[in-house]
């Protein structure tokens, strides 16, 4: 399966950091497609919270990274290797340790409420609409 995939950072309700990417690999599931896509949205979001902190605009605290499929949380969680994953676990073993150490935390969000859903999928134009006003991108 080859997939999109896009990221958008909100600082006091105003995108600050976004980007929408082609996967330059093919997956074969949806949870294997999160594990290729996390750890770039999972740089970039601890490089905007050390600067946060350095710069004294938001107090040290975990990345929120959310993510809309429980299948990818619990195997982030899940430290067991399974046949199925061990090619993937170099990314994965990146996830989890950011996680274990309180760096990032993984929160599910049903997909409605992925604000960056415009990044990566053709939306309705209401659903489209939303997204970039919840992003900040436009008023409303």
């Amino acid at each position: 399966m080859q997939s999109t995939s896009g990221y958008l950072y909100l600082l006091a309700g105003a995108a600050i950091a976004w980007q929408s990417k082609k996967i330059d690999r093919v997956t074969l599931s949806s949870t294997e497609a999160e594990y290729v896509a996390m750890p770039l949205p999972l740089k970039e979001g601890l490089w905007l919270n050390t600067l946060l902190e350095e710069t004294k605009l938001v107090p040290n605290q975990p990345l929120l990274l959310h993510c809309d499929n429980i299948s990818f949380i619990i195997l982030v969680k899940n430290l067991k290797h399974s046949e199925k994953t061990k090619h993937i676990a170099l990314k994965l073993q990146f996830i989890r340790e950011m996680v274990q150490d309180g760096k990032a935390k993984l929160v599910h969000v049903r997909t409605p409420y992925q604000w960056a859903n415009f990044l990566t999928k053709s939306l309705p134009k209401a659903e489209h609409l939303e997204c970039c006003a919840q992003a900040g991108l436009i008023r409303t």
